[in-house]
């Protein structure tokens, strides 16, 4: 198992790509990144292959703008979709709109993921401990 939220054997979960790729699929030219903030405060990001990466481990995306948030969930502190700065002012209004909203359907999709693999914990471990070990 690994230290690292939503990583099995060194891959990401299919999960994860199938969100990222179908944001991709709408803004081709776009870069994207998930930021997760775990309840026990660890981080995790996910990028595709446009969205410029931190220079240092654990910092904030150097060009994202947040496409949706969401905030004390079950499972994350901090969860967000972001587009990268230098694409996002390339889309139309309503185009970024569309991105939006499939980004916040996306959360929920990752939230409800996490929740899934806590349900199936061991018994006494509780919380982000669990996420850890369940991934």
């Amino acid at each position: 198992m690994s230290d690292r939220l939503f990583v099995r054997d060194g891959c990401v979960a299919p999960e994860l790509l199938s969100g990222l790729s179908d944001l991709s699929a709408r803004a081709p030219s776009a870069g994207f990144g998930i930021s997760l903030v775990t309840l026990d405060g660890a981080s995790h990001r996910f990028v595709n292959a446009r969205m410029p990466r931190p220079e240092i481990p654990d910092a904030d995306f150097p060009h994202g703008r947040v496409l949706a948030a969401m905030e004390n969930g079950d499972c994350f502190l901090k969860a967000e979709i972001l587009i990268d700065d230098a694409e996002a002012d390339a889309v139309s209004m309503v185009e970024t709109l569309n991105l939006a909203s499939q980004a916040i359907d996306f959360l929920s999709e990752i939230e409800a993921l996490a929740a899934a693999w806590l349900t199936a914990a061991l018994p006494n471990e509780t919380g982000a401990s669990a996420l850890r070990h369940v991934v």
